[in-house]
């Protein structure tokens, strides 16, 4: 990496935690920031990770890719999490029960859609394959590629 790559990156770092900490201050979020440039939100389900400058947030040992933004909305949903028994209490056992179906069919819906970014790989790969077979077929190998 050249040093004008190193300061492009250090530049857009420095901006990435700008804009992230402003949406964190603007929705009065507490949160305690360490000198490895992470944040950590204690939330009644856990605590929260967020690292501003390379926009990850890390929940439960899992890592995923998101701005403040979506930290935001994480926090909220968690938030709601935590008081969704006593807000369903009194639902009828119906509602909970068409509740529960409908979350199910989201959940199964992002597994397929995790599914088939997963899959897109071995697609690619296949065809690659083929190529490969049909540059052979014709005299051609692909290492003199």
């Amino acid at each position: 990496m050249t040093n004008d790559e190193r300061k492009r990156l250090e530049r857009a770092k420095k901006k990435s935690k700008k804009n992230n900490l402003t949406i964190l201050n603007a929705h009065d979020i507490e949160y305690k920031h360490f000198a490895n440039q992470s944040i950590v939100i204690d939330t009644a389900n856990g605590a929260v990770c967020f690292y501003p400058t390379t926009n990850k947030i890390q929940y439960r040992g899992k890592v995923c890719i998101g701005d403040a933004t979506q930290l935001v909305i994480l926090l909220s949903v968690l938030s709601d999490f935590s008081r969704l028994p006593e807000v369903t209490r009194h639902l009828p056992l119906a509602l909970q029960e068409d509740f529960i179906e409908k979350l199910h069919d989201v959940i199964a819906e992002r597994r397929s859609e995790a599914q088939c970014t997963r899959a897109e790989p071995t697609a690619r790969e296949q065809r690659i394959e083929m190529i490969c077979q049909m540059l052979l077929k014709d005299g051609i190998d692909p290492t003199e590629l």
